[in-house]
């Protein structure tokens, strides 16, 4: 999803205010079930170059499309600090296991920014980026005028419990998957 390189263009994106949530869609291959979260790494500023820590609380859900997430799958705090390093959350020992189906990743404002998420600066892929707002619920990022993707990633063990296959780390991206009309 995220076009983002080391050395790349990341522009801070203010606007948030405590409670509300950014989130992308992941959607694995159909060969890589079933799959096991292993780490999330997002990048976090605070719009002045320095390191702000920030209180964050941690999403997970199924993804059966539209712009509300679906079943809850995993929620916890962290601290994230501002940089140009990746923060990475590891999810190892939490064991969530996607058997099918897109799942969803978001991190919800403990507090008002600083810090805050960071975007990449080429283009949006259309609906697979989120926005939880307060007072208008889940919306679209590209719907508040987001030009970039999210600058969030999941880590997955694919092929988890499978006899035959070797598990391997896979880094996927976000994917545009329209909802049905």
């Amino acid at each position: 999803n995220d076009g983002f390189g080391s050395g790349g263009t990341a522009f801070y994106q203010q606007g948030f205010v405590s409670t509300e949530i950014m989130a992308s869609k992941f959607s694995p291959d159909p060969g890589d079930y079933p799959c096991q979260i292993k780490k999330i790494n997002t990048l976090v500023q605070d719009g002045t170059g320095g390191s702000t820590i920030g209180a964050f609380v941690l999403h997970v859900w199924e993804d059966n499309g539209g712009t509300a997430p679906g079943q809850s799958l995993y929620i916890e705090s962290y601290q994230l600090q501002a940089g140009d390093a990746f923060n990475e959350i590891d999810l190892t020992a939490e064991n969530i296991v996607i058997q099918s189906g897109d799942f969803r990743v978001g991190l919800e404002f403990v507090l008002d920014p600083p810090p805050s998420f960071c975007r990449d600066a080429d283009g949006i892929n259309s609906q697979t980026n989120f926005i939880f707002a307060v007072g208008l619920g889940w919306q679209y990022a590209e719907s508040f005028g987001l030009q970039g993707d999210w600058i969030h990633r999941a880590m997955i063990e694919t092929n988890v419990g499978a006899a035959t296959a070797t598990p391997t780390a896979t880094s996927i991206p976000p994917t545009n998957t329209p909802t049905p009309t």
